[in-house]
């Protein structure tokens, strides 16, 4: 997709989960979008949160630059008290798949397919490049935290 002169695709993904609460949790980024296929295996326990933090290849290196960094309770997302530009990329997502948009997340198969960048509303702002979105979606109410999946997704604005 073109934005004002710009293309921002999604050039890859990769997703790392937990056996205990997933059958499956594919991530595949193909033609510059996204598809998610996620098959929860039982009830989430508890509200899950989400770290995600977003961060800017600089050019010519191997290194990446940390941009922003969040980290929220999903469910008060999926109720829409929250506010942040995270919430709001995160309700898009949710509007965009079959999941349901209430807690407690139930066990079933939900599927995300075709997703693009623009769906998102990234803001204009962010520059040129390659980013790097790392997210990891938890439990937090325990000690340590139960990490339930690790994802990696690489965005290029061109």
């Amino acid at each position: 997709m073109t934005i004002l002169g710009q293309q921002i695709l999604f050039t890859s993904a990769d997703v790392k989960s937990n056996s205990t609460f997933f059958q499956e949790f594919a991530m595949v980024a193909q033609n510059g979008s996204l598809d998610i296929f996620m098959n929860i295996t039982q009830d989430f326990p508890q509200d899950p949160w989400i770290s995600m933090a977003i961060l800017m290849k600089i050019p010519n290196k191997t290194e990446h630059r940390k941009l922003l960094q969040y980290n929220v309770n999903m469910c008060k997302i999926l109720s829409k008290n929250e506010r942040s530009l995270i919430s709001i990329w995160l309700q898009n997502i949710f509007k965009l798949g079959d999941i349901p948009k209430k807690c407690p997340i139930i066990e079933g198969y939900y599927t995300w397919c075709g997703l693009r960048p623009e769906m998102l509303n990234i803001p204009p702002f962010f520059a040129r490049g390659e980013y790097c979105v790392k997210m990891e979606l938890y439990f937090r109410q325990r000690k340590p935290k139960l990490s339930l999946a690790n994802m990696t997704i690489i965005v290029e604005k061109k």
